[in-house]
């Protein structure tokens, strides 16, 4: 009896030594899932472009994460996965910075396009750093034999994050106005890059390089089942 009532509790402090460096991915999603909903109305009512160009310019956020997530390996493996989330929500905060300056030049269409694009860059590149130090974070504080559970918690924190962003961005966008976006973006970045200067650092853990080709061939799959998922 005496095992089987400790499992419980070891499951639980295990938990509790990962859920606060995954808040921190919910902090970046969140940044991600508020302006999501409402930007493509944006680009499309109100700076007049088509809905094709609306798309794209929204989703090369997602583009700058494919592409980033070398740079994310590496700032974990050399800099550590604190100061790579660190680095993350800087990026997420001057996304919000970009979009909140897009929104003010939006009398410009084509420099407030030009704009809002690079915000979904610099975010695309906040999410790949912010998402990977995470989850190497957690594994650092709980062991490898935990892997699962920390990305787990971290998937949860992920789509957490949008299903709760979206429908906050639009009730923010319709109350306050786009401008107000931004301001919030700012502001979830800000608190994240606070909250996480208490938390221990773990060390770094220098492991086996491998090309970026070797490593996408090999979790393609897998990803592809969860892009159809």
């Amino acid at each position: 009896m005496s095992t089987d009532s400790a499992t419980p509790r070891s499951d639980f402090a295990t938990t509790m030594q990962i859920i606060p460096v995954v808040f921190f991915t919910f902090l970046c999603y969140l940044t991600i899932g508020i302006p999501l909903a409402v930007l493509p109305g944006y680009v499309h009512d109100d700076l007049g472009y088509s809905a094709i160009l609306a798309g794209a310019a929204i989703s090369v956020q997602y583009l700058a994460t494919l592409a980033s997530r070398p740079l994310a390996g590496r700032s974990a493996d050399t800099l550590g996965p604190k100061r790579t989330v660190s680095i993350g929500l800087l990026g997420c905060g001057a996304s919000g910075v970009l979009l909140l300056v897009a929104v003010l030049c939006g009398r410009w269409p084509v420099l407030s396009l030009g704009l809002l694009v690079c915000s979904r860059l610099v975010l695309g590149f906040g999410e790949s750093l912010c998402g990977t130090g995470a989850i190497l974070w957690g594994i650092g504080r709980v062991g490898t034999s935990n892997n699962a559970k920390v990305i787990s918690w971290n998937g949860i924190a992920t789509y957490g994050a949008l299903a709760v962003g979206a429908p906050l961005g639009v009730a923010i966008a319709h109350a306050v106005g786009f401008a107000a976006l931004g301001i919030l973006v700012i502001l979830l970045a800000a608190l994240g890059f606070y909250l996480a200067r208490p938390i221990a650092p773990v060390p770094i853990v220098h492991g086996e390089r491998m090309s970026y080709r070797s490593v996408l061939t090999r979790v393609l799959p897998h990803g592809i089942g969860l892009a159809l998922g």
